[in-house]
């Protein structure tokens, strides 16, 4: 009897300790059955949130793309109308001045043939000298106005199509003759230009990205400084180069630069999306761009 009930207890004792065995096995199992299934989850959850960062990147490329967009038909709209205002009374002056001209040189002949003593009149040649003086200064205004509207035709590119060739050097001309009134007796601009083949791009797209980058190279510089273009072949590729003497820029910026920004002025908000979308410019028609910049040396 003793023997039996030893025998029905060690067989009881391994029994139960077979099923707590068992059940450690089972509850081990389900948590790590579990612990998979959180990892998938957070696996998914990981994707789905990189899949929404490319969306939200996507949708905030094609939001500056379309903002810049509407800048430039704006902007095309605004200057075609400026252009023919300024055409006709530019025209009128022009052809006024030319008048003028021909008539003093009437009156100085004139005065040569029949009354040569007027020339030594001082009041009257001292007239006739102020009238030469005011028709040299209005051919120099009038011309300057003509480099500006013509200017203002080629940035934007009127009378041109959507894709058109380009010459960069032209362009960057064009776009410091606009920039000339904030840079005067500021910004020195040294052009080191080099024979470069025309590209075949969208030109309106292109300038507005000359345009951005030279305005930032101008207001990096805080008082006095020189803006320095280069142009050349390299490789098989056309390099435009824009350094300035500016505050430069440190590695966190340089890093960030190229994505959406906003900043508070006063009660306002200024969105950055110029250098987003310069990037996105000339990576859509084939180019694209770098940046070096060091603190207190330049960009």
């Amino acid at each position: 009897k003793s023997y039996e009930q030893m025998k029905e207890q060690v067989t009881g004792d391994q029994a139960n300790l077979r099923m707590s065995n068992l059940q450690l096995g089972f509850e081990m199992e389900k948590a790590q059955q579990e612990a998979e299934i959180s990892r998938l989850k957070n696996v998914e959850l990981k994707e789905k949130n990189q899949q929404l960062k490319a969306l939200l990147d996507e949708l905030h490329t094609a939001q500056a793309q379309l903002i810049q967009s509407e800048k430039m038909a704006v902007l095309g709209s605004l200057v075609a109308g400026l252009l023919h205002e300024f055409n006709t009374p530019l025209g009128t002056i022009t052809g006024t001045n030319d008048v003028s001209s021909r008539c003093l040189k009437r009156i100085h002949q004139a005065a040569a043939d029949g009354h040569p003593e007027i020339l030594s009149n001082k009041q009257f040649s001292k007239a006739l000298q102020i009238l030469e003086r005011n028709h040299d200064v209005m051919e120099v205004a009038t011309d300057r106005i003509g480099q500006i509207t013509q200017s203002l035709q080629g940035f934007t590119k009127l009378d041109g199509s959507a894709v058109d060739y380009m010459d960069m050097n032209q362009s960057l001309t064009q776009t410091l003759t606009l920039l000339e009134y904030e840079f005067r007796g500021r910004v020195e601009v040294v052009c080191e230009f080099g024979e470069v083949p025309p590209l075949f791009t969208d030109p309106k797209a292109v300038n507005q990205v000359l345009m951005t980058l030279l305005k930032n190279a101008g207001e990096a510089i805080a008082e006095k400084g020189t803006i320095t273009l280069i142009t050349r072949i390299e490789g098989q590729r056309i390099l435009a180069e824009i350094r300035d003497t500016g505050a430069g820029m440190a590695g966190e910026t340089v890093e960030g630069l190229f994505e959406p920004s906003f900043s508070g002025q006063g009660e306002r908000i200024k969105s950055g999306f110029g250098m987003m979308a310069a990037f996105n410019v000339l990576q859509n028609n084939g180019g694209g761009i770098e940046v070096e910049s060091e603190l207190g040396i330049g960009t």
